[in-house]
């Protein structure tokens, strides 16, 4: 393929979420074979539209896990969810993909008014994983939102610094090939990392988000209860830390405190942890990681998202059947 230098980096300034995808840049990702395209709200598919009579509309909100650049459109969970829910349900399904690369807790708590107005869902899965509560994710300036401790409790703010790179592009439009490219263009993501904080993963060592920080306990609480009132019709899709190689292995201290919290709230969770380690034990393949990386290393490959989907459609359709 051919690519030349664009003017214009393939992000652009959104004035809810602060940084986002320009619409219609096409994305190639450096884990996995996928190029997909991207919508007017800067999300991965296509454009959204008004909610049909009778439809169900899921909204699946999450980090790069959910986005999933590392597979076709037709094999990500959310793509893989709207086939197979239409199908048991016999109604209009429409999934609505809002992943985005280094999402954490406070931009899913400060953005739950705008997906709401926006996109109108029935249900709302939000996708989490171990490293979402780390005190680096939950506070680094490196992400479009951040949590502040207050007096009173805990807040969400948004981070001026992603501007400033944002700035940084449109004074140096030649860092766009590294960054993105607009419409017609491929996006190159190996320095994807200078525009956003490094997608969360679940390779690392489970030792090493094993103990929850001082910051995470305090604040687990409340963004629990936060989520919980923000979006009354939701399901939290979990996903674990997994061990390097395939076996079974205990939930984490901190995955045991995270979906304590949120059940306590009373946000159905799904663990897909058994899952995951069941597939792996019988099949013997991994649901992370790809021939072109390290298998079991990094994001969900196909395996993984036909398991996400089993799991959502099994949760969903007694939920939204006539």
């Amino acid at each position: 393929m051919r690519v030349t230098l664009a003017s214009n980096p393939g992000y652009r300034l959104d004035p809810v979420r602060g940084l986002a995808y320009r619409a219609g840049t096409l994305v190639q990702g450096t884990e996995g074979y996928c190029v997909t395209h991207i919508n007017a709200d800067g999300y991965r598919g296509p454009d959204a539209s008004p909610p049909l009579a009778g439809e169900v509309r899921v909204l699946a909100v999450g980090d790069s896990y959910t986005e999933a650049f590392q597979v076709r459109d037709e094999e990500t969970y959310v793509g893989l969810l709207q086939h197979h829910l239409a199908r048991h349900t016999q109604r209009p399904v429409r999934v609505i993909n809002g992943g985005a690369s280094g999402g954490n807790p406070p931009e899913y708590v400060q953005l739950a008014g705008h997906f709401q107005q926006r996109f109108q869902p029935t249900w709302t899965v939000l996708q989490l994983t171990d490293s979402d509560f780390t005190e680096p994710e939950l506070t680094a300036s490196e992400h479009r939102f951040r949590l502040v401790a207050t007096p009173a409790g805990f807040e969400t703010a948004s981070n001026a610094g992603t501007r400033a790179r944002h700035d940084l592009l449109q004074r140096f439009p030649l860092l766009g090939v590294f960054t993105g490219f607009a419409t017609g263009r491929v996006a190159i993501t190996h320095l994807k990392r200078l525009q956003e904080a490094p997608a969360p993963t679940t390779a690392a060592a489970p030792s090493a988000v094993a103990a929850p920080q001082p910051l995470v306990t305090r604040a687990l609480p409340w963004l629990a209860r936060e989520l919980a009132r923000r979006y009354p019709r939701a399901v939290v899709l979990y996903l674990p830390t997994l061990a390097a190689h395939p076996g079974r292995q205990a939930e984490t201290q901190l995955e045991r405190l995270a979906t304590g919290h949120l059940r306590g709230a009373g946000i159905p969770v799904i663990n897909m942890r058994a899952d995951f380690e069941d597939f792996e034990a019988y099949s013997r393949q991994r649901v992370q990681g790809f021939d072109n990386t390290e298998p079991g290393v990094g994001h969900l490959n196909a395996y993984g998202h036909a398991l996400v989907a089993r799991r959502l459609v099994q949760f969903l359709t007694p939920r939204v059947s006539p």
